[in-house]
């Protein structure tokens, strides 16, 4: 959603996932306001990209102001 893609899939887990697990609401929030800051992905040939490592294709999606503060792997 955060990032331009909209599907009756997407609109049912977040209806799923608003129900089932409301205390993570917040993180939903933040997860839609970093995709909505994210370049587009979509349209990527994605075989083409294989070869490049992880860091090199987040980097290609998210800015370092997104990437520092929001993206950072946290225990829940």
């Amino acid at each position: 959603m955060g990032n331009g893609k909209k599907s009756p899939y997407m609109y049912g887990a977040i209806l799923l996932g608003t129900l089932i697990l409301p205390e993570y609401f917040g993180f939903y929030v933040k997860s839609f306001l970093v995709g909505k800051e994210a370049n587009p992905f979509h349209h990527f040939d994605y075989e083409q990209v294989l070869h490049l490592n992880y860091f090199q294709f987040k980097s290609m999606i998210f800015s370092e102001k997104i990437i520092k503060p929001h993206l950072q792997i946290h225990s829940i």
